[in-house]
Formats: C-alpha cells, sequence, structure tokens
C-alpha cells in the first residue's frame, strides 16, 4: 500500500496524541483528561481542515476558474 493511504490516520492520531498532551497539563483527573484530550484532538483536526480548504480556496481564486467557452 502506498504511503499516502496512511496519511489521514497519521494526522487524525497525530492530532489526538496532541491533545491528550496538552490535556494532560490542564486537567487533573483522568476522564476530565480524556474529554479535554479528545476535545482538543478535534479542534486540531477541525483546524487543520480549515487551513487545508483555505489554502485550496486561494489557489482557485489565484488561478482562476477554467473556461469552457
Amino acid at each position: 500500500m502506498p504511503l499516502l493511504n496512511f496519511i489521514p490516520a497519521l494526522v487524525i492520531i497525530a492530532a489526538l496524541i496532541g491533545g491528550f498532551k496538552l490535556a494532560g497539563r490542564w486537567a487533573k483527573t483522568v476522564p476530565m483528561q480524556v474529554l479535554v484530550g479528545f476535545l482538543l484532538g478535534i479542534g486540531i483536526m477541525v483546524g487543520v481542515v480549515c487551513v487545508l480548504f483555505g489554502v485550496l480556496f486561494a489557489g482557485c481564486i489565484i488561478m482562476g476558474s477554467p473556461s469552457f467557452h
């Protein structure tokens, strides 16, 4: 299998690990760490998707739409 198939899974895993690492500093109990870590991981993934779509949208604006005349 090519590496490109694993990239989305790696991004999700990295976002959740980052969320759990941040949550470990802020929350004191394990259930709160899991909840906050999961929410932060989801927030990180949403941020990554927003950045990617922003770059794609800016590229579409700069390049212009194709003409079908």
